[in-house]
């Protein structure tokens, strides 16, 4: 249910680890804290969705239409010395992301696999029964959809800018950079990424499976279209 208008101010992002905003410099706390101010925008935006699923309602059609919602992806607020959304953590490359699909997702349910954009289109193929493409890089997720916990061998693959990415797995991220160096955590007992277990020579085999879902660098790669950097990604994760 999205909130009235008088509730927008009464939504808040989430706070850091304790302790660890006292570290950084005044400044940045006052900043931080500027960014925080109830933002009323994305009241506005629930409410705007709210009437266009009341519109699918009134015409009839909501019991024959697939809903899919998503946004930008995330933007730090202090979070590791970082104050913009450029980054491969954790943070900053997940995005909102809903599907209603009838006669098949179930209200209220939720999902913690890891996905991506790239997934949308190959799942509304899947779901208007047209004929599968065979050269789209994304998955198919009606069998999360119908099953939220369905087993899912499928990694989130993040790209920030030539040779940068990002491995997302229920567990584990791994981040390879094009200049060699590596991060690895453990969401399991580090949900905020702080400590980097890439120097862990026993987590060698970890660093290799998760490996195996990087890209194959291309004969050729080109920074000319113009894009921002930070939105040239292959996909985001849920």
């Amino acid at each position: 249910k999205p909130p009235t208008r008088l509730e927008i101010g009464r939504i808040h992002f989430p706070g850091m680890p304790d302790g660890w905003i006292d570290e950084r410099p005044r400044r940045l706390i006052r900043l931080r804290d500027e960014a925080v101010e109830p933002p009323a925008t994305i009241g506005i935006e629930l409410l705007e969705l709210d009437d266009k699923l009341r519109e699918l309602d009134e015409a009839g059609v909501a019991e024959n239409t697939i809903v899919v919602f998503w946004s930008d992806h995330g933007y730090h607020l202090g979070e590791k010395g970082h104050w913009h959304k450029r980054t491969l953590w954790e943070r900053s490359t997940r995005v909102p992301f809903i599907i209603s699909a009838p006669n098949i997702t179930k209200a209220a349910t939720e999902c913690s696999r890891p996905v991506s954009l790239l997934d949308i289109y190959p799942t509304l193929i899947s779901l208007c029964g047209l004929d599968k493409r065979e050269e789209l890089e994304g998955n198919d997720l009606s069998a999360l959809l119908a099953e939220p916990q369905a087993e899912w061998k499928h990694a989130a693959v993040t790209t920030w800018q030539p040779n940068n990415h990002s491995v997302r797995t229920d567990d584990w991220r791994y981040i390879r950079y094009n200049t060699g160096e590596e991060e690895l955590y453990d969401h399991r007992t580090d949900p905020n990424e702080w400590h980097n277990l890439a120097a862990n020579k026993e987590l060698a085999h970890k660093k290799s499976e998760l490996a195996r879902h990087l890209p194959k660098p291309p004969e050729e790669i080109t920074d000319d279209d113009g894009a921002e950097p930070g939105c040239n990604g292959t996909g985001d994760q849920k």
